[in-house]
Formats: C-alpha cells, sequence, structure tokens
C-alpha cells in the first residue's frame, strides 16, 4: 500500500498482478484489493521456506512452533481464497449492452503532427462505423486516451464531425482529449481529459484526470523540483482535475480512468462509490512501444474490474485494448500496433463490494496489529529468557 500512496504513488506490477491470468485465483480482490492477495503470495512462499529451514536445520522450540503457525495460516489463506474464488467463478456474467472499443494505433511520432488530425479523424470513423455496421445494436464506443489531437472546446469542423458521427450512428462516444483552463491568477493551465457525447451528438460531461504522471504530466513538488525541469524536457505541466464523477448517457454511469490512474485501486472504487455501473479506462501507451509494459498495464485492470465487479472496456491508442468481465476473464483483447476495434456485451451492474465500500485501509491496520503483536512476542521471549539466565 505504500508504494500507492508514498510519493504520489507508483504500484506498478504488485505481486497479485502475477496472478491474473488465473481468475479464479484473484476473486477475493473484491475483499481486500491487490494487497490481500500479494500479501497471501508472499505468506505462502515463506511457509515453504520456514519449513525447508526447520527440516534443513536443528531449531529451537520456538522456531517450530513459528514455522507450524505460518504453514497453518498461509493454507487458512489459501484454503478461503480457493473456495471464494470457485464460488464467484461459477457466476454467470453475461453482457445485455453492446460496447465497442476502437483502437488507432497512431505511432507517437505521428500523434501530434499537424498533417496527420485529418488521418486521425478518418480512421476512428472508419473503425467506429465499421463496428455499427458489424454490430447494429451497438450503444457505446470508447476512444482511446487524447485520440483527438485538437482542442474540442474550442469548437470548429472536427468537432462538428464527432458530434455528428455520434449522430449518424446513435451512439454514445466516449474518447479522450486535452483541455484547458484559465486559473484565478490568468495563466494558461492544461488537463488531460475525457468527453461523453450522447447519441444525440450532445455532450453530456467531461471528467479530467484527476491523478498524474509526476515527471511526466508535471513536476511534483513546487519549486522543490523546479529547478531539475531542465533534466526532463518531456515533463509536462497539467493540471489535475477536482471532484470528478461518473460521465452519464442514457442508462450508462461511467467510471473514467486515464492511463495512470488505472494502476490505482482506490480510483476505480471511489468511481463505483459515486454510481458509475461500468469502467472505462482510457489510454496512450505508445510510448511504450513493443515491450512488456502495454501488457503489464493493461493486466493491471483486470483487477479494477473484479475489485468492483463492474464491466471494464480498455481503449488503448495502440494496444493492449480489452473488455473485461467483472469475474476478471477477458473477453475480447487486441494485437500492439493493429487499427481495429473489439466488440463485446455488457451489463451495467450495480451494488458495492466489501472493498468498494471499505478500502484496504483496515487490512493495513491489520498488518500493523499483527507486526505489533509479533513484536510484544518476542520482547516476551527474550526478557523471560534473560530472567531464566538471572536465576540460573
Amino acid at each position: 500500500m505504500s508504494r500507492g500512496t508514498l510519493l504520489s504513488g507508483f504500484p506498478w506490477a504488485c505481486l497479485a498482478y502475477s496472478l491474473c491470468r488465473f481468475p479464479f485465483l484473484i476473486q477475493t480482490a473484491d475483499i481486500w484489493g491487490p494487497y490481500g492477495i500479494g500479501f497471501t503470495i508472499v505468506l505462502v512462499n515463506l511457509a515453504i521456506w520456514h519449513v525447508h529451514v526447520s527440516m534443513k536445520v536443528r531449531t529451537s522450540k520456538p522456531s517450530c512452533h513459528s514455522a507450524i503457525w505460518s504453514v497453518a495460516l498461509a493454507l487458512c489463506l489459501m484454503g478461503f481464497i480457493l473456495v471464494y474464488g470457485n464460488h464467484k467463478s461459477s457466476h454467470p456474467w453475461q453482457g445485455n449492452v453492446r460496447v465497442a472499443a476502437i483502437q488507432g494505433a497512431f505511432d507517437q511520432s505521428v500523434k501530434w503532427d499537424p498533417a496527420y488530425r485529418l488521418a486521425t479523424m478518418e480512421r476512428y470513423t472508419s473503425l467506429t462505423k465499421k463496428a455499427k455496421q458489424q454490430f447494429p445494436d451497438l450503444s457505446l464506443v470508447v476512444w482511446p486516451e487524447t485520440a483527438m489531437p485538437f482542442y474540442f472546446q474550442e469548437g470548429g469542423q472536427l468537432k462538428k464531425e464527432i458530434e455528428g458521427l455520434a449522430r449518424e450512428l446513435h451512439v454514445s462516444i466516449l474518447f479522450g482529449n486535452p483541455s484547458y483552463f484559465y486559473d484565478s491568477t490568468g495563466r494558461l493551465r492544461y488537463r488531460n481529459s475525457a468527453y461523453l457525447l450522447g447519441p444525440d451528438g450532445s455532450s453530456r460531461g467531461r471528467y479530467d484526470k484527476q491523478h498524474l504522471v509526476p515527471f511526466g504530466e508535471y513536476m511534483p513538488w513546487g519549486k522543490l523540483t523546479s529547478w531539475a525541469r531542465d533534466f526532463v524536457p518531456t515533463a509536462g505541466d497539467f493540471s489535475a482535475g477536482r471532484n470528478p464523477a461518473p460521465l452519464a448517457s442514457g442508462n450508462f454511469r461511467i467510471g473514467v480512468m486515464i492511463c495512470f490512474e488505472s494502476i490505482f485501486p482506490e480510483i476505480s472504487a471511489k468511481e463505483v462509490k459515486k454510481g458509475a455501473n461500468i469502467l472505462a479506462v482510457i489510454t496512450n501507451d505508445a510510448w511504450f512501444g513493443r515491450t512488456a509494459a502495454p501488457f503489464q498495464h493493461a493486466d493491471m485492470a483486470v483487477f479494477r474490474a473484479v475489485e468492483t465487479r463492474r464491466w471494464l472496456i480498455r481503449a488503448a491508442n495502440t494496444g493492449v485494448s480489452r473488455i473485461i468481465a467483472p469475474s476478471g476473464k477477458i473477453m475480447a483483447s487486441t494485437q500492439l500496433f493493429t487499427p481495429c476495434f473489439i466488440s463485446g456485451l455488457v451489463r451495467l451492474e450495480h451494488g458495492k463490494t466489501f472493498f468498494v465500500r471499505y478500502g484496504a485501509y483496515w487490512f493495513f491496520l491489520l498488518n500493523l496489529l499483527f507486526i505489533l503483536m509479533n513484536y510484544i512476542k518476542t520482547w516476551l521471549e527474550k526478557r523471560n529468557d534473560h530472567g531464566k539466565n538471572s536465576t540460573g
């Protein structure tokens, strides 16, 4: 948990994410998020090591007792995870609302080139129309982060084309687009945003990214790091959004996460607590190229679906785009750097999981209590040993 909070947080590739391809093992994420699952992985390995040492090396009775307790606790947690996972995995997560994620696959080197602006619009329009032709019941289309390289808020022909596309196809369109505003001092400030258009082409709201990438989208800690800007020329100067709420169109209440935000369990939980009945992750990921990072990033979204028990649509510029069921099962997925779309049936879910209601701070406090009890136990044993030596 400290990795997710200290210095703005960077909980990338936590231990629990190694199990995302085994949905029945991660169902308890709706209780304690990735933290409890990661704790169990560590505990199981610690128990194995403890048994190995106890068998190989002659140890004292307290050490043997400690090994027995660690094995017993590990077995209990494993049993709980398996039983709970089997129960939740058997739930028939079936959808009845058609959605699609569009993957434009524009290389980062041309993404902001004005010469490619019309080509960008044409590709997203073409793929969206193909999705609608193939699936006439399509209701929601999701485009990636900063899919449109212009300012939607300024109006103009490209804005009219997107609005016209939503009206023509009678679909809601969620897309990423930068925005700006002037602060109280008159200074121009930028935000990484997402807009939602209704099937009538009207704007249904805007979401502004709230958790920015440190040293990527902004320089943290103000003047303390301002001197380092010359050493990080690619760092942006974005401002964080305030008071986010799900975007609504028809029956959709969409909890939006932009790129980096999808690695934080608390953000999706907060969106669901505010009424989101479906989650959408929009991201660029072209920065990562053909590395393991796009897949790692996509795998973390699997946990967001399980923690909140919401269907999740992930639209990535260059991949990996996915549609994920509340069980963590990947229903559709794309390859890297391939212009395409994926579609699937989802359900607008209601209700709040234990994790959404209470978060994981209770588990953190439980760990602190466990550490405190272990410290007291060790202190008492040392005091007893000291007393025996004194009387002897």
